[in-house]
């Protein structure tokens, strides 16, 4: 029996299938499309794929000690990771780091391996969509969800890069589906208690996720005192916050452990001491209220999410804040979807609107959206005796239609770093020099792709390459490159008989 006669046995009709096959290979084209050739330009982007070579090149520097390499038997961890271009660990997002650490021991270090980790969540996350959707709702609303989520522009480009968005989303949303599987779960503490290490472990990824957690905890503290109204109403809520502190724990104690054993490079903070040698106070005091943000955000959503999308997910909020299906998880669903951005329409740091905060919102927002829709469908339909499922299935096509409008700039969108590396390394090793960046708006991105060549440079070629070049040490020569927005120099010093 064929997968497609195994579904239609399950009572799944052929129109949902090839809808929702649509569906993924749609999100999964304009995810991974051409990604191989985009390359990394944020400075983000390229700090994060720094720090998980850093371990990458620590496992190395260690199997070489333990294996005698005489490449590693004199050289300290702190100069071997220097001489490479790579970074202390000194982020506070260890949960993005460590996954793209498993993408370069599967693929290999490349910039690549970094995006796919990022285009390989996004995707999942359309599937997680559907599955939260389906549990709250019914399959018109979970489909309708599932396409508004992979066409929507602002989940595409963070699927499409580096950062650490998409998989903060991925485990927000994954901790969602089994907080609401919890309800109904014979073993409700321990996927109340999964839930919360989903959650927990996308706050590693980004700590700007820490609002979700925060929601649930409240609301699954809300439905127990309201349910049993005794001590015991804690429980269910103190699992679930265990949960969320056990990834952040797991890291932070790790952290310790290499520390006590003394086999880490000065200056490697763990990971709540990083909170206090990074400057999150000044930035948290530089939070004002900035109501004029709001016309930013609304306008940023317009292009991204499109008009439809947005009427549909403010139609569909005031129903679930209505009458309808209004219960205690479709609360927190709305809280999750409005807590984050409409927080950051009304404050920033210094009129810098936050939109990287924004993202762990989207899963929630398009499943709002999805129930939205699928109510003016039903509308619809019915006023104007239209087939519903035909109407469905157009009312599909054309937001995919839309996203991919909107969403194509996103996926042309290429940088040339990397072949200006390669140009930069064939000039040094043809004609001699020395090469590499001083810190400056986007040296990590640099350094980088200078580490990647560094890592297959001949012994001579190595010699030529200084990822870290000292402030006084070189005289820059070269030109500014008009596609980094804060612009930069290229560092190269020749020899003196050129």
């Amino acid at each position: 029996m064929n997968l497609l006669a195994r579904i239609q046995t399950r009572g799944v009709s052929n129109t949902r299938v090839w809808t929702c096959l649509l569906i993924v290979v749609f999100g999964l084209f304009v995810r991974t499309w051409g990604i191989h050739e985009r390359s990394i330009f944020d400075y983000d982007e390229a700090w994060y794929l720094l720090e998980a070579k850093s371990l990458n090149d620590a496992l190395q520097y260690t199997t070489g000690r333990i294996t005698g390499d005489e490449a590693v038997r004199d050289v300290s961890l702190k100069t071997y990771l220097h001489e490479r271009g790579t970074v202390p660990i000194t982020s506070l997002k260890p949960g993005h780091n460590l996954l793209i650490f498993l993408s370069y021991l599967l693929f290999g270090v490349s910039d690549t391996a970094g995006l796919f980790v990022s285009a390989f969540l996004g995707i999942l996350t359309i599937g997680i969509v559907y599955r939260v959707a389906q549990e709250l709702f019914d399959d018109h609303t979970a489909l309708l969800s599932s396409a508004v989520l992979a066409a929507s522009g602002f989940h595409i480009i963070y699927s499409r890069s580096a950062l650490a968005q998409a998989d903060s989303t991925f485990f927000v949303a994954l901790g969602l589906f089994y907080w609401v599987k919890a309800r109904s779960s014979r073993r409700r503490l321990f996927t109340l208690f999964f839930s919360g290490m989903c959650v927990g472990y996308g706050v590693t990824c980004h700590y700007n996720a820490i609002m979700a957690p925060v929601i649930l905890v409240g609301f699954e503290g809300a439905i127990s005192i309201r349910e049993k109204r005794s001590i015991e109403c804690l429980l269910p809520a103190a699992t679930l916050g265990i949960g969320v502190m056990a990834p952040i724990l797991a890291f932070e104690l790790s952290g310790q452990l290499i520390k006590f054993a003394a086999g880490s490079p000065e200056g490697l903070y763990t990971y709540f001491e990083q909170y206090s040698v990074r400057d999150t106070d000044r930035m948290a005091n530089d939070i004002k209220f900035f109501p004029y943000a709001a016309v930013i955000v609304v306008s940023k959503l317009l292009f991204t999410e499109g008009a439809l999308v947005l009427f549909a997910a403010t139609f569909g909020m005031s129903l679930l804040l209505g009458t309808e299906y209004r219960n205690t998880k479709v609360l927190a669903l709305c809280a999750t979807a409005a807590g984050p951005i409409v927080f950051w329409a009304l404050f920033s740091v210094d009129t810098d609107v936050r939109f990287r905060v924004m993202p762990i919102a989207f899963p929630s927002l398009a499943i709002i959206a999805g129930y939205g829709l699928s109510r003016i469908l039903t509308v619809i339909t019915s006023r104007f005796r239209l087939p519903f499922s035909a109407t469905k299935v157009a009312l599909v096509v054309l937001l995919l239609l839309m996203g991919t409008n909107r969403s194509w700039p996103l996926v042309q969108t290429k940088a040339g770093y990397r072949e200006a590396i390669d140009q930069l390394v064939t000039r040094v090793d043809q004609h001699g020099g020395i090469i590499g960046f001083r810190p400056g708006s986007t040296w990590p991105t640099w350094n980088f792709y200078l580490s990647c060549h560094y890592d297959r440079a001949s012994d001579d070629l190595r010699t030529k390459i200084r990822p870290y070049m000292q402030q006084n040490e070189f005289v820059l020569q070269g030109d500014y490159d008009p596609l980094d927005f804060r612009r930069y120099f290229r560092a190269i010093h020749l020899n003196d008989t050129e």
